[in-house]
Order: C-alpha cells, then structure tokens, then sequence
C-alpha cells in the first residue's frame, strides 16, 4: 500500500522522486514474496508512469516486463 501512495502522490505532483520511492517499495515487498500479483503491477504502473514522465521508452519496456510476471 505504501507504494501505491507512493505512485498516486507522483502523479498528482509530477514528481520523479515519488515514482522511485514506489519503485523502491515494491522492490521490497518483493523481497519477501516474489509471487505476489499486487506487487508486479505495482512496479510496471511505477516503471510505466515514470517512463512517460521522462519520456523515456526503456522504463515502459521494462514496465511491460514486469506486467508479465
């Protein structure tokens, strides 16, 4: 959940930092449990809002990675 927040609160400020923060939160989640669905999504919409921000095609090809697993 923390994530979650982590991305809603970088898209309604814009803001790179929070993308990362919640990239860095389902990173840990992911830690303890590599199976969980919620987490996997939650690190594409993170990679995929953060790629659109930047404008950058490789953090949406790695969100489609992540959507995947």
């Amino acid at each position: 959940l923390y994530g979650c927040c982590f991305n809603e609160l970088g898209r309604y400020f814009n803001s790179e930092s929070m993308f990362l923060d919640a990239i860095g939160k389902f990173l840990q989640g992911l830690a303890i449990n590599k199976k969980s669905p919620h987490l996997w999504h939650g690190l594409a919409y993170s990679h995929f809002a953060l790629g659109e921000l930047k404008g950058d095609v490789s953090l949406i090809e790695k969100a489609c990675n992540f959507c995947a697993k």
